[in-house]
């Protein structure tokens, strides 16, 4: 395990689903956000069955670099960003436990995958880290970074080794 933090003072812009903004009709209108009734799907880069991230009406999404959005839950968000103007947003840092692939896969991680929450597939490197999440099977490669929000919870998510290259700091390595 590593102690990751967020960089200080990178922007993320964020929008809340339901208010119909230009961006988030953009994205319906690409097939990468799908409303129903109340719901939407989020289709973001680790959305690899077919099946978008669940959201609701009121939470928030980010784009990332690849214009690909990702779902963040209202309450979560709110308590773990701060407003800067308009649509940007900068979120607290935080100290959290984060693993990599060839890190040993004790504790958290280990957790995880005897609960069946997490898989980690050898035999498929595009697709290495692989969990139930947003109401949908989400994967990301081997390089990916998995960062744990809440392990009491089980919030976690993986992210993109170029994002987490630009947006955290290796705290501490164990």
């Amino acid at each position: 395990m590593i102690t990751v933090m967020k960089k200080r003072g990178i922007a993320v812009e964020a929008y809340r689903l339901g208010e119909e903004t230009p961006e988030e009709k953009d994205l319906i209108r690409k097939g990468l956000i799908v409303k129903h009734d109340g719901e939407y799907e989020i289709f973001s880069q680790e959305s690899q069955s077919g099946i978008g991230e669940i959201a609701k009406a009121g939470d928030y999404f980010k784009v990332d670099e690849g214009g690909n959005p990702y779902p963040n839950e209202k309450n979560w968000f709110e308590a773990n960003h701060r407003h800067l103007k308009g649509d940007s947003y900068e979120q607290s840092p935080a100290e959290l436990d984060a693993w990599m692939a060839g890190d040993p896969d004790d504790g958290p991680v280990r957790t995880l995958m005897e609960e069946g929450r997490l898989t980690l597939c050898e035999e498929d490197p595009e697709h290495y880290f692989q969990a139930r999440l947003w109401g949908t099977k989400l994967t990301a490669p081997k390089d990916a970074v998995l960062v744990i929000y809440d392990f009491e919870k089980r919030e976690f998510n993986f992210v993109n080794r170029g994002v987490f290259d630009k947006t955290y700091e290796i705290i501490k390595k164990e």
